[in-house]
């Protein structure tokens, strides 16, 4: 849980957000197991849950993630890799419909850094200084790790992996591009800065990366 409050952001730790409600976010990025549920359910074959991208992956015929074929990566407790932002965000709409009591999302980007570096304003989940081997980062095991396996990147509000192992899409836009989606934490094989929790990624949301995750936001439906 993310308590709301204000929080400080930015490398420079001076820009303010403020959290008006307290949000969820997953213990852990979105794993295999996890995706495998939305392609047995035939997530891939209804529109309904793309509010964008549908004819995106109509074209690229995607019908699952790459991870799921690429050895090394496909273990059902690893983070699933190999996903657009598009695949992302129908999860969320799937998840969502499905569950009945809860709304799913992928984190907005001053939100996942709220929720990374906690009120102590961390520069990464567990402080701010760099300690080689807390993280899966830097090729130290030339692949995704299962998640939960470095807990030494537990942040302040008790969410695992935030620093390194993937990647991270986030629901916000970049302003440099028109339709470039935000990524945040680092990965397995970036190094300590690209780890750092205020560090801003980008790409266009059809990219698929083996190092490209996501992790979920969750907040109560709204009532009748």
């Amino acid at each position: 849980m993310v308590p709301a409050d204000e929080y400080s952001l930015g490398e420079k730790k001076d820009r303010r957000f403020v959290l008006q409600q307290p949000v969820e976010i997953s213990r852990f990025p979105v794993t295999n197991a996890e995706f495998r549920k939305f392609v047995a359910a035939e997530g891939y074959d209804q529109q309904a849950y793309w509010k964008s991208g549908w004819e995106v992956k109509c074209e690229r015929n995607w019908t699952a993630p790459g991870s799921f074929t690429l050895r090394g990566f496909d273990a059902a407790t690893q983070p699933v890799v190999r996903v657009s932002w598009y695949e992302a965000s129908a999860f969320c709409e799937w998840l969502t419909a499905t569950d009945g009591k809860y709304q799913y999302s992928l984190p907005e980007e001053d939100l996942w850094e709220a929720a990374a570096r906690g009120l102590q304003g961390f520069r990464y989940s567990w402080g701010d200084t760099w300690y080689r081997g807390y993280c899966n980062s830097q090729r130290l095991l030339g692949r995704t790790s299962v998640v939960g396996t470095f807990p030494n990147t537990t942040s302040p509000c008790g969410a695992v992996d935030m620093t390194g192992n993937v990647w991270e899409w986030t629901s916000s836009l970049h302003e440099r591009g028109r339709s470039g989606r935000v990524l945040r934490g680092g990965s397995w094989d970036h190094y300590s800065v690209d780890c750092s929790a205020w560090y801003r990624n980008y790409v266009t949301p059809g990219v698929r990366y083996v190092n490209f995750g996501f992790r979920l936001a969750r907040t109560l439906r709204p009532g009748p």
